[in-house]
Formats: C-alpha cells, structure tokens, sequence
C-alpha cells in the first residue's frame, strides 16, 4: 500500500457481490484498494468519514449494481512508482467500461511492444483495482487471465467485474461466453 508523509490514512470497508473491499485514503487522495473477502468488516469502518470516502463509497456501491461511474476523477498518488508503471496505469484509467484490451495492446501503446509481460506484473501490483480498471486487462489469446496477484479467487472476481460490465467470459476459451454472473447479481 502506497502512503503519503505526515497525512492521516483512513480506511474503509466496502461490501461486493464476492467479499469485501478495503480503500484507503488521505483526505485528498486515494492511496489503496484491496480485496479483503469474506473477513468481517467489523476491523474497518463502513461509514465514510470524509469527502472522498463518501464519493468512493457512493461509486464503488454504484458500481457493484452494475452502474458505469466515472472513477477516472478520483485522485491517486503515483508517487513511489517507476515512470513506466505510471504511463502504463494511467493509460489503463482510459480503456472504457464494458472494455476489454491485451496486454500487447497497452505495451504498445506505451511505445514498448515488447513489454507485454512487464505491462502484467505493473497490471499484478496496481494498488487501485476497479478504480484503474486492471480487470480490463486480458491476454491476447481472448482467454480470461489473472487478477490481483496473490488473491485466491481472483480470477473469478475479474471474470464478476467484467459480467458487471457486459463482457462475459470462459476460463478456457476464447468465445468470450459461459461465465454467469454471481449468484447475488444473477436473482436480480
């Protein structure tokens, strides 16, 4: 998790159709998101405190309904990171809800074709999963990939944000199909 110098970090827990989330935050900037499962959410906060929880709070709860805000406009800190994973994640906050792109696509354009996997391991270590939007991020073989290095059941999760957004997908083929949503959207 990226923290700033001398600013008061605040976290909170929001519930998905696959577990809980934890952001954490300064009062300016959102400095982490990560999955947390099924844990309790009784060691986070589930009331937002301050402006942009309330706004992340409101847009991730949007989100997890299946709706398309514009997380583009929340504000991250890319300090600490390399200058390529920064072109890299920011270029990632543009690729549209609803969207799928390779992981060649972004490494070319970047200006490095030959990066695909060094645009993977920046996609495993993105601190800010559905606010840049890693999940959008396929191989180019069509088939579904990993999501949130060292989080089991990622890949299920990556494959609910994309049926969030319309895109469905196999484990194991390229047809984009068969995938349901989970079972908390699906009785809707």
């Amino acid at each position: 998790m990226l923290t700033l110098p001398d600013k008061n970090l605040y976290t909170l827990a929001i519930d998905s159709p696959w577990g809980w989330w934890q952001i954490s935050t300064t009062e300016e900037t959102l400095t982490a998101v990560e999955f947390i499962g099924q844990s309790t959410s009784d060691m986070y906060p589930t009331e937002p405190r301050h402006k942009l929880e309330k706004q992340l709070h409101c847009m991730l709860s949007r989100y997890f309904q299946g709706e398309n805000p514009d997380f583009t406009r929340i504000p991250v800190d890319f300090s600490g990171l390399s200058p390529f994973s920064v072109q890299v994640l920011q270029l990632l906050r543009m690729v549209q809800h609803g969207e799928t792109r390779s992981y060649q696509w972004l490494a070319e354009q970047v200006g490095k074709p030959s990066a695909a996997r060094a645009v993977g391991s920046v996609m495993g270590r993105n601190p800010w999963p559905i606010i840049i939007p890693c999940h959008r991020i396929v191989p180019k073989s069509g088939v579904l990939g990993g999501f949130m290095r060292n989080c089991p059941g990622g890949t299920i999760i990556k494959a609910g944000l994309l049926a969030l957004e319309g895109r469905v997908f196999s484990e194991t083929s390229t047809d984009n199909v068969g995938l349901a949503l989970p079972l908390a959207l699906s009785k809707n």
